[in-house]
């Protein structure tokens, strides 16, 4: 698994100390307050870390991704107060490269899972979450909050306890708040389903011309991607993805289908009409999507053909030959 750097939460709070310092008509209070904050050798030695990396400013200016960061900061003639304190005059002079800095180490961390295969990734705050294959998610956590967004594709959840930080997903219209809970979300576009396997979850849904709407969910229900109302279920079958196979008890055959392509090389397809409602069940492992495809043919009496584009079919058998 690549290796992913992580901000810490002393290190984001000693990017926002640093903005905040950076102007000159900082608060006695707020001194003090970083004063405090300061004392915690954890916190002095971020703050050390962030004024080592304003120090570099000038090796980091040819950076494009700096750049772009610098040019999206306010150019404006910095006023000395009198009475600021030296140090804090310094900051108020290097507020650009200060900015730059500190963009570096709060901008929100960005995950995703390769085409054809799950990814675990562990949060600073000791949450973990499973990303399906292809999917991606960005986070950023700050004292005072812990937010995601689920920007492509399904991840499940599960969230450490932190009355202090509410644990927020954003996938698209869709928001999802929780304090220590297991759930999966699933983006697919524009629509968004979620479910909830452990603990207690809000929904909140936004709805083009309506007030938005809003659930509590309990163990076992979800809110489906068409916007409502709650239904129940099956926690198990929610996450079972997340352990490299799939269990279907009298899903519809192209849902099943659907699943399995999320893995699969050579897509499963399946002939419209009738045939594709048909209730299909069985265990199955993820990226043997052959295997599904003749299980399937063989359990509803179906022909598997192969399509120009590799595509494997599942469609109705014909008549049989006639006997001459």
């Amino acid at each position: 698994m690549k290796k992913t750097v992580r901000a810490t939460t002393a290190e984001t709070q000693a990017a926002e100390w640093f903005v905040r310092l950076s102007n000159p008509a900082v608060s006695f209070t707020d001194i003090e307050a970083f004063q405090s904050w300061r004392e915690d050798t954890r916190n002095r030695s971020a703050f050390e870390a962030v004024e080592t990396l304003w120090a570099q400013s000038g090796v980091l200016a040819g950076d494009p991704e700096i750049q772009s960061a610098l040019a999206l900061i306010p150019r404006r003639k910095i006023k000395r107060a009198k009475s600021a304190l030296p140090w804090t005059a310094a900051l108020g002079g290097g507020l650009l490269a200060v900015s730059a800095a500190a963009w570096i180490l709060l901008a929100p961390q960005t995950y995703s899972a390769p085409e054809f295969s799950r990814r675990t990734i562990e949060l600073e705050d000791g949450s973990v979450v499973q990303l399906d294959a292809g999917a991606r998610i960005s986070a950023r956590f700050d004292g005072r909050s812990r937010r995601l967004s689920l920007l492509r594709g399904r991840a499940l959840f599960d969230v450490a306890k932190d009355p202090s930080r509410r644990f927020v997903v954003q996938a698209g219209g869709t928001k999802v708040l929780a304090l220590g809970t297991r759930f999966v979300v699933s983006r697919d576009k524009d629509s968004t389903s979620v479910a909830l396997i452990e603990g207690r979850l809000e929904v909140r849904k936004a709805r083009r011309g309506t007030a938005a709407a809003s659930w509590i969910l309990g163990p076992g229900e979800g809110v489906p991607a068409s916007g409502g109302p709650v239904e129940p279920v099956d926690p198990a079958r929610i996450e079972d993805w997340a352990d490299g196979r799939f269990v279907f008890r009298a899903i519809p055959l192209d849902e099943a289908a659907a699943e399995m392509n999320r893995y699969a090389r050579r897509a499963v397809r399946v002939e419209a009409g009738p045939l594709s409602r048909s209730p299909i069940s069985g265990a199955f492992e993820a990226g043997q999507e052959e295997a599904f495809a003749y299980a399937a043919a063989e359990a509803l009496s179906l022909v598997v053909v192969t399509a120009p584009d590799g595509a494997l079919v599942l469609k109705a058998a014909g008549p049989p030959a006639k006997s001459e």
